[in-house]
């Protein structure tokens, strides 16, 4: 993990593919394909295991700070995959620029690598949420551990889905489990109840088929509340609206399905280290260049998809 940035090494050599490509964030794009040729002559690194690690590094719903920008068809949240690499487009976005230049010592330290962690790569470090991760380190030369954890809040994923961890293991750097869950919520105008804000790596396919096999199954009670399964789009997010008969228990119809797998994933989380020291590792006595780094951080940050 770099000290510059916190990215991987993977990461920060798609980054220098990138800017040897020519594919600057003031510069038009250039075919993926050539970055990887690029990275492929420079590293060894092959386009078959860097594409989807260059991919994610553009998508909303991997990471929050997005390090390049794409045209062209880089997968879905739903798990579908990217076009073949001769038909996308890629370049560093600004804050992709920037973190190169940080990389070679011509800036400062970014949290970069804090905020998007290595959850979306297998790692064990879970993403947090920008704008409290940013707040935290603006705050961290006079607040204490255990105020700069609760700056922090829980670790928080692009997706929205919902986080329980143990916190206090979590803080120190220990090794904890972690729960992701969807969002499972009555629609007050049609009375279903919708599942949205998956857990990485979940799909509505995934869930819709795991509650209507259960419902084959009579696998529960909660089953015979189900009338149908409809996996929907709202405001480009994939969800799935569960329609169920009239006059049922809805609480133990919503308690079922937040059993299932895929509605609700564990995951193993470590730091490595006590969160409030990587936090303070950002730190800057001259504040104005803190702020001027921190700025260039916020500027990249983008709305959910």
């Amino acid at each position: 993990m770099s000290a510059a940035t916190g990215l991987g090494m993977l990461d920060v050599a798609i980054l220098v593919a990138c800017d040897a490509a020519g594919a600057g964030p003031d510069r038009p794009f250039v075919k993926t394909q050539r970055v990887l040729d690029v990275l492929h002559d420079s590293t060894g690194i092959g386009p078959r295991v860097a594409y989807e690690p260059l991919c994610d590094l553009a998508r909303p719903w991997v990471v929050h700070l997005r390090l390049l920008q794409m045209h062209g068809n880089i997968g879905s949240l739903d798990g579908f995959g990217p076009a073949n690499a001769r038909y996308t487009e890629c370049r560093l976005s600004p804050l992709g620029a920037a973190a190169l230049a940080a990389e070679r010592r011509e800036l400062g330290a970014l949290p970069i690598g804090l905020i998007n962690g290595d959850a979306h790569v297998g790692g064990y470090r879970p993403p947090l949420d920008p704008h409290r991760a940013l707040a935290a380190i603006r705050a961290s030369a006079s607040a204490t551990d255990d105020e700069i954890v609760a700056l922090l809040g829980r670790p928080s994923f692009p997706t929205g889905c919902e986080v329980e961890i143990g916190v206090d293991a979590w803080a120190a750097g220990d090794s904890t489990e972690m729960t992701l869950s969807a969002r499972i919520e009555p629609d007050p105008a049609t009375g279903v109840l919708v599942i949205s804000h998956l857990p990485p790596d979940s799909t509505i396919g995934e869930i819709a088929e795991a509650v209507m096999s259960a419902v084959d199954q009579a696998a529960h009670p909660a089953t015979r509340t189900i009338r149908d399964v409809v996996a929907t789009w709202s405001e480009h997010e994939p969800a799935i609206a569960v329609h169920l008969r009239p006059d049922v228990d809805v609480d133990a119809t919503r308690r079922f399905l937040m059993s299932l797998w895929g509605v609700r994933r564990e995951q193993f989380v470590s730091g490595g280290a006590p969160v409030a020291s990587l936090v303070r590792g950002y730190d800057d006595p001259d504040r104005a260049a803190l702020d001027a780094r921190l700025g260039i951080v916020e500027a990249g940050l983008t709305r959910r998809w």
